[in-house]
């Protein structure tokens, strides 16, 4: 339930327009190493090609402004995307990828990503881990998969995308909303 007011919390400022930090580095964001179960993530620069395995993922990158250019596909919806992520989404159409029974790694490398987001996907292992992190520094969870609280996640993808602070106001404007 917190996805969608995560998602459409940072769509806008209080006068319709996009955000001002919306899909802008921290000034000092970069380099950063993000600590993760089967390894570290060092991210050198801001990402301009990120692929997010998972739909919290791609919640929390479209909530700091940043689309991906490929996301899961959701396989219980029609067109594969959620109703809040579609807005989100403002006509922009990521790649969909389904990573329900396996992850397609030849289709993730096709998309040149600079950072992989997997903070709640499934099939993600130590092997899967070393897969993705020769394709590109991938950011996954600290404790497990679906371990990880929606505040803790987060965090981590702000961090990965450069926008910590920014994290931290829409956890905190989420859980004041609740």
């Amino acid at each position: 339930l917190l996805l969608p007011a995560l998602a459409l919390a940072a769509c806008g400022d209080d006068d319709g327009g996009p955000s001002a930090a919306a899909g802008t580095a921290e000034e000092g964001a970069y380099p950063v190493t993000i600590r993760s179960k089967f390894g570290s993530a060092t991210i050198e620069r801001r990402p301009a090609r990120v692929v997010a395995l998972d739909n919290q993922a791609t919640d929390d990158a479209l909530a700091l402004g940043v689309t991906p250019v490929g996301m899961a596909e959701t396989t219980y919806v029609e067109d594969g995307i959620q109703e809040w992520t579609k807005a989100a989404l403002r006509g922009e159409q990521p790649t969909l990828l389904n990573t329900d029974s396996e992850l397609p790694y030849e289709r993730i490398a096709a998309l040149r990503p600079d950072l992989i987001l997997a903070p709640h996907t499934y099939l993600l292992d130590a092997r899967a881990y070393a897969r993705l992190s020769k394709i590109a520094p991938t950011v996954h969870f600290a404790t497990g998969s679906q371990e990880d609280d929606w505040q803790q996640t987060m965090r981590r993808v702000g961090e990965a995308l450069g926008q910590p602070e920014r994290a931290d106001e829409l956890v905190a404007a989420a859980e004041e909303d609740i």
